[in-house]
């Protein structure tokens, strides 16, 4: 079904024929209610902590005079594991260049991170499972969270930040604005709690 409505679209004249060329056989275009452009096949794994590179041809393309950004799908276990600067494990999801980057991050069972400041990005984190806590601090105000299911909190540009994992470990989603860079000191070394 894909092949054959990829080789229709790609016939001479097709109103997405030059879509089709302009963003090569791993694009489909779909006529809806309007167009959009799938991916097909895997994502590319990310290199380091970066997925600015994850998809393939994430860039806007133009096809007579409408302009189609391509989508990012990606699957938890489709992507490699990597370690944060931190200590965490790191599997970084999508990216919307320019714009922010989506993690998931996880400490075993009674892990301990090491305490960072970021020198450009902030975070937005959501604890989907596990237990432990975070200790922020910044201006002169620190605080501890508990980290359970449920609970959403940000690190802000500068805020020193450490974090711990349960007993069962800890797995937090977060978004990072901008995309995490390619920067060795993005994550400086601070101290911290524990």
């Amino acid at each position: 079904m894909r092949y054959a409505a990829r080789r229709r679209a790609a016939r001479p004249g097709h109103p997405v024929a030059s879509l089709i060329a302009a963003t090569g056989p791993r694009a489909l275009p779909v006529a809806a209610a309007g167009l959009a452009v799938v991916l097909l096949g895997g994502v590319r794994p990310c290199r380091g902590l970066s997925c600015g590179t994850m998809a393939s041809g994430s860039q806007a393309v133009q096809d007579k005079g409408v302009t189609v950004t391509r989508f990012l799908t990606a699957a938890v276990d489709g992507v490699p594991q990597v370690t944060a600067p931190d200590g965490a494990a790191v599997r970084p999801l999508c990216v919307l260049p320019g714009a922010a980057s989506f993690a998931q991050f996880s400490l075993a069972p009674e892990q301990v991170s090491r305490a960072v400041s970021h020198a450009s990005v902030q975070e937005i984190w959501y604890v989907v499972s596990g237990s432990g806590e975070m200790w922020r601090r910044q201006d002169g105000h620190e605080e501890i969270t508990a980290l359970v299911p449920g609970v959403c909190l940000t690190i802000p540009l500068g805020t020193a930040f450490q974090f711990r994992g349960g007993p069962e470990g800890l797995c937090v989603v977060a978004a990072t604005v901008p995309p995490w860079p390619d920067d060795p000191g993005e994550a400086r070394a601070g101290q911290g709690p524990w």
